[in-house]
């Protein structure tokens, strides 16, 4: 019984901590440009409603734990809409390094997808690369960490 009360307050204790919400590609953007310095990022565009990025989450969870590059951020960027906060804060308590979640809700999807990438057709899962000045973009899946992680090292490559 103090097994289960534990795990109720710890997820309780979860479900309180605040993703940050951006409801506007505006507010959004300068998450974005806040790349201008010596961090490397991966931002990984997914939804707790899309089966492919649920599946393709842990191996981005286990290349932040692994890299062991504290110069290199993985975020997630939720696209679930507004009203599914709430689920989205359970997904995360249970499975995500919850710093590293945003929830971005702006449904102008035509406004901005081609501001994150040109060739970006709107589905998810997809992942932006950026280092420097230099980024490159994925719209698919990620099969494993092996994967995600030979196609980051290619990238630094470049």
């Amino acid at each position: 019984m103090k097994g289960l009360l534990l795990f109720l307050f710890l997820i309780s204790f979860g479900l309180n901590a605040q993703i940050p919400l951006y409801e506007k590609y505006s507010q959004f953007e300068k998450v974005l440009l806040k790349t201008n310095n010596d961090t490397q990022y991966i931002f990984n565009f997914w939804a707790t409603w899309c089966k492919p990025c649920v599946e393709e989450l842990p191996h981005f969870v286990d290349f932040s734990k692994k890299s062991g590059n504290e110069k290199t951020k993985v975020v997630f960027i939720s696209l679930d809409s507004k009203k599914d906060s709430e689920k989205l804060k359970i997904f995360v308590a249970k499975h995500l390094p919850e710093e590293h979640v945003i929830q971005f809700t702006d449904n102008k999807y035509n406004d901005w997808i081609d501001k994150i990438d040109s060739t970006w057709s709107g589905s998810i899962p997809a992942t932006l690369f950026v280092s420097e000045n230099r980024r490159t973009f994925h719209e698919k899946q990620f099969e494993s960490f092996e994967e995600l992680q030979n196609t980051w090292l290619t990238f630094l490559k470049q």
